[in-house]
């Protein structure tokens, strides 16, 4: 007597994409003979899966658990006694842990933010380009993955998260701005760029040696001037004292001969 075996569902198992891969691979035509079906093909059409025992029980605990939650918080107490229930905690928890949970959320969500702008480096840094946590991509080579002989067979996985290069970013964001220039032009405008260059060049040679030489000058210059005023300071001084000399002549000679002099013209020649 031949045991029943339940009729297989493909719709109600959850399977991977790597296992239904396999399974669409055996299912190929002309593939059948050379590739035996093996115990996880055979075992995917019969009894539950772990994932669907968990799936079911956490279901299942999730509507009990808002049962028992909106009973606490809603039913009157003289209900929960009537069915016996008479020690459960303070309903003032019934609303304030879920705002708990709710302003933490909201705080952890502005720190998590606040930690990354911290963390960021400033746009002037070479390591938003490059640095030790970068990842390189890798490469996919069908010639190395396995031995099967028919490259179109070979599985390629997924590729691993990796960071894309400058010089990709560049070819992608700019690649199309290479038709918008025409190459003359911008071979033109470099030979005008070299020719002011150099006309700035020869400028500023000149403008040095101007400098070089009114320094020179001034040096000179300034040596003879400081001559020149050292010598007028003396000049100066002697006249100051000449004056002096007079003044207290003409002073003796009013003081020795009064009337030989008109008061105004006395008090105007010493003045």
């Amino acid at each position: 007597m031949e045991e029943w075996s339940p009729p297989s569902s493909p719709s109600l198992v959850v399977r991977s994409p790597r296992q239904t891969l396999s399974l669409l691979r055996n299912r190929h035509p002309g593939r059948e003979s050379r590739s035996p079906p093996t115990s996880t093909s055979t075992s995917l059409s019969g009894g539950p899966k772990p994932s669907e025992v968990y799936g079911f029980v956490g279901s299942i605990t999730t509507v009990i658990a808002t049962t028992v939650y909106l009973a606490w918080a809603y039913m009157p107490e003289r209900c929960l006694r009537s069915l016996g229930i008479t020690y459960y905690p303070s309903r003032y928890w019934a609303l304030a842990v879920p705002a708990f949970v709710i302003v933490a959320t909201a705080l952890c969500m502005v720190i998590y933010v606040g930690f990354n702008f911290l963390a960021t480096p400033p746009p002037t840094s070479f390591n938003t380009i490059f640095d030790e946590y970068s990842r390189e991509r890798t490469m996919f080579d069908p010639a190395n993955a396995n031995a099967t002989g028919e490259e179109e067979e070979v599985e390629r996985p997924i590729e691993p998260i990796s960071d894309i290069s400058i010089d990709q970013i560049n070819s992608l964001m700019f690649a199309r701005f290479r038709s918008l220039v025409n190459n003359e032009d911008v071979g033109a405008t470099k030979q005008m760029q070299h020719l002011i260059l150099g006309r700035l060049q020869d400028s500023n040679a000149v403008l040095t040696h101007f400098n070089e030489y009114s320094e020179q000058c001034f040096t000179e210059v300034s040596n003879d001037f400081a001559g020149k005023i050292r010598l007028v300071k003396s000049v100066k001084a002697d006249l100051d004292h000449i004056f002096l000399k007079l003044r207290s002549m003409k002073s003796r000679l009013a003081a020795t001969y009064p009337d030989a002099f008109p008061d105004g013209a006395m008090a105007k020649t010493v003045d």
